[in-house]
């Protein structure tokens, strides 16, 4: 049985892979195509903030700094990862001078 992981690499292969220059082997490269696609459930930040600039897939956050470095962060269901785009656009939000601190 593929996981999780192996099926969303799988459809975003099926659905990006044929693209010029788009090679699909990891996670990382998956939800990257999706976002570069405009698909993704939330997008927040900026690449210069200490949050960076973030966006949400399913169960998984991929953070971007200002030096293009890229980290996915996988949670176990949706609901955990909306928590915690919850907690980014928060800390966000501060950073912008929106909001004090918590």
């Amino acid at each position: 049985m593929k996981t999780a992981e192996e099926e969303f690499i799988r459809q975003a292969k099926l659905d990006w892979g044929d693209e010029e220059g788009v090679n699909i082997e990891t996670i990382k490269d998956a939800l990257e195509a999706c976002y570069m696609n405009g698909d993704y459930d939330e997008v927040g930040g900026d690449a210069e903030a200490p949050t960076g600039h973030y966006y949400q897939i399913e169960h998984w956050i991929v953070k971007c700094d200002d030096q293009g470095n890229r980290t996915v962060e996988t949670y176990e269901n949706e609901i955990q990862a909306e928590e915690a785009f919850e907690l980014l656009e928060r800390d966000f939000s501060v950073w912008l001078g929106e909001q004090e601190g918590v």
